[in-house]
């Protein structure tokens, strides 16, 4: 069972990478979104996960199941913001996926979902389950 204070604590600390003092901005590709990348990679291979940031600076997380390999259930948000963003702007959904499943499952946070979200939309359709005939 996720501990509450432990999460609510790593959202307080996730919310320091911010360009706006005493706010919340996170562009794509700012130093802070590459502080807040790096922090949640910690994070997510401290819990078991193996995980990666691909090359539009998606993070991704993956942990197996009792069958490694086997398919997903996958969760997914942001880590940017917008300009002057609420305090858990799209990274609180990212922060509890792992609790969420006992099987395997990914978690994935979007680039760029605030400005544009159209790279993450092209990526996700790679990972649409093809058709069983």
């Amino acid at each position: 069972m996720p501990d509450p204070r432990r999460i609510m604590e790593r959202c307080d600390a996730f919310a320091r990478h911010s360009e706006l003092p005493g706010g919340l901005t996170r562009a794509y590709l700012s130093r802070e979104q590459a502080a807040a990348n790096e922090l949640v990679l910690d994070w997510m291979r401290e819990a078991g996960m193996s995980a990666r940031l691909d090359a539009v600076g998606n993070v991704v997380g993956r942990l197996e199941g009792a069958r490694p390999g086997s398919p997903c259930l996958m969760l997914g948000s942001h880590l940017d913001t917008v300009r002057d963003a609420g305090k858990y702007d799209g990274m609180l959904f990212v922060r509890c996926a792992k609790g969420i499943s006992h099987n395997s499952a990914e978690a994935i946070s979007a680039a760029d979902a605030e400005i544009g979200g159209r790279v993450f939309l092209r990526f996700i359709e790679n990972f649409r389950p093809k058709a069983r005939v």
